[in-house]
């Protein structure tokens, strides 16, 4: 996440309220916009919509803002040393939703179906426990989440005649995939951090992570 770049895109100050941040989406969006827009731009369009739906919400610009002074305040530090993966939902003992509810969201990006998820678009908040040192030298956390991949089997051609033994029909298989968590050197207890899911195409979720440090 580069440093303010959401206010960037809606052309903002970082100290804008909340109208100005509204007035600002309508007027961009009445020049881009794919169906309306008098210079139609579908990439353009998407990017300023993402950084709406985070500035207009208080809870999640919190957390972005949090971000961006966290950042801005281990800018020249060292690298930051990786610490051991977490895994989402197995390495947290209390979890909401509950966990078959969170797969299930989850499992919407991939296969399009809606059962318990109770919306498009949800938040998901778990502690994560950091070291004293690790929250004064900055690090970065591996997170792995699960997703689903299409069936090695199937996409081989090796199941054709049956029913396939490794995905039972569905064609595709549950994983395990990385996205990196950097946390700067300072970071503070109950820190907010959110982390984008989107590059896993997972699209419909905010995971937002708070920092319980320990010492």
């Amino acid at each position: 996440m580069r440093r303010g770049r959401l206010y960037k895109v809606l052309g903002v100050e970082p100290h804008a309220d909340q109208r100005e941040i509204k007035r600002a989406f309508r007027r961009l969006a009445l020049v881009v916009h794919p169906d309306a827009g008098r210079e139609p731009d579908p990439q353009r369009f998407r990017e300023i919509r993402d950084a709406y739906e985070i500035l207009s919400d208080p809870g999640r610009r919190r957390a972005y803002d949090v971000t961006l002074r966290a950042a801005s305040r281990g800018s020249a530090a060292e690298p930051l040393r990786s610490r051991s993966y977490v895994t989402i939902p197995e390495d947290f003992a209390e979890f909401t939703p509950t966990i078959g509810e969170f797969l299930d969201h989850i499992a919407q990006n991939f296969f399009g179906f809606h059962r318990k998820s109770g919306g498009p678009y949800r938040r998901l908040r778990v502690d994560l426990t950091l070291t004293s040192e690790e929250a004064r030298a900055g690090t970065i956390v591996p997170v792995r989440v699960p997703v689903w991949e299409q069936c090695p089997r199937c996409s081989r051609g090796e199941a054709w005649w049956r029913t396939c033994p490794t995905c039972g029909g569905y064609g595709m298989v549950e994983a395990l995939r990385k996205v990196e968590l950097r946390i700067p050197p300072g970071a503070s207890q109950r820190e907010l951090y959110e982390l984008d899911l989107t590059a896993l195409g997972i699209r419909n979720l905010l995971l937002e992570l708070r920092l319980v440090v320990r010492p």
